[in-house]
């Protein structure tokens, strides 16, 4: 189970919201085993995708730099990331699965229609790294 905070689910909507209709990305900062994750930080990124913003994310490799290496001590790590999907649905696409290839992290993803966010799920890719699965979680 995964427990994220209502003022989190509500920073990813109103982020996605702003970029829209940019994809909107970031990293997921938390605690805890594989099976019980607490979501404790949402860090926002530029989407530095090359092409097209709307059907594309990438996260800014120096956010990431700098946040493990803030991490370094601490009991919290990077244990996912974050985007949207313009006027598509919460779930991951060809192009996602294409760019996965660190099975240990979640996957959020929040669906904007029409510059209103209407939904996120949450995945986990398979151990293979053939497709994703999604992960149940908890609003606390």
């Amino acid at each position: 189970m995964i427990c994220i905070q209502e003022t989190q689910i509500l920073t990813l909507n109103k982020y996605a919201e702003t970029e829209y209709p940019a994809e909107c990305c970031g990293l997921l900062i938390g605690r805890g085993t594989q099976d019980n994750l607490n979501i404790d930080e949402i860090i926002q990124s530029p989407n530095i995708a090359k092409g097209n913003k709307s059907t594309l994310f990438e996260i800014d490799p120096q956010i990431r730099l700098n946040t493990q290496r803030r991490l370094r001590n601490s009991p919290q790590r990077v244990i996912g990331h974050f985007h949207s999907h313009p006027d598509a649905p919460s779930s991951p696409s060809p192009t996602d699965l294409s760019m996965a290839f660190e099975a240990e992290l979640i996957w959020a993803i929040v669906s904007v229609k029409n510059s209103v966010a209407n939904g996120t799920r949450i995945y986990r890719l398979d151990i293979n790294r053939h497709n994703f699965y999604e992960i149940n979680y908890k609003v606390i």
